[in-house]
């Protein structure tokens, strides 16, 4: 059910017709919540039980990743700068999908 009630707050920030390239399971700092991110042709979503918010790709100035021991820190530099951390077996497909987003 928890699974569910994740994709579902997923779904509703989303636009209408915006379809995802890649989503994944992560916590965004500070602090720690757990949620997903996804990455869609034109901006990185992510939502939790207690948080959500969005980039636009083309405000990304860049994207950095740092390998924590099973865990990819992933920094999304743009007006707000956000810290994300995913699967260290995904994060370099999250930072390549946003780095194919940014003209």
């Amino acid at each position: 059910m928890r699974r569910k009630n994740a994709h579902e707050r997923l779904a509703a920030a989303l636009s209408h017709g915006e379809v995802p390239v890649l989503t994944v399971e992560a916590e965004a700092s500070p602090p720690a919540r757990e949620g997903l991110l996804a990455v869609t042709p034109t901006r990185v979503v992510y939502t939790s039980t207690s948080d959500s918010w969005a980039v636009d790709l083309h405000g990304v100035r860049s994207v950095l990743l740092e390998q924590e021991y099973s865990r990819g820190l992933i920094r999304i530099e743009s007006a707000q700068t956000r810290f994300v951390a995913v699967a260290a077996s995904e994060a370099q497909r999250v930072v390549a999908a946003i780095r194919a987003g940014r003209p």
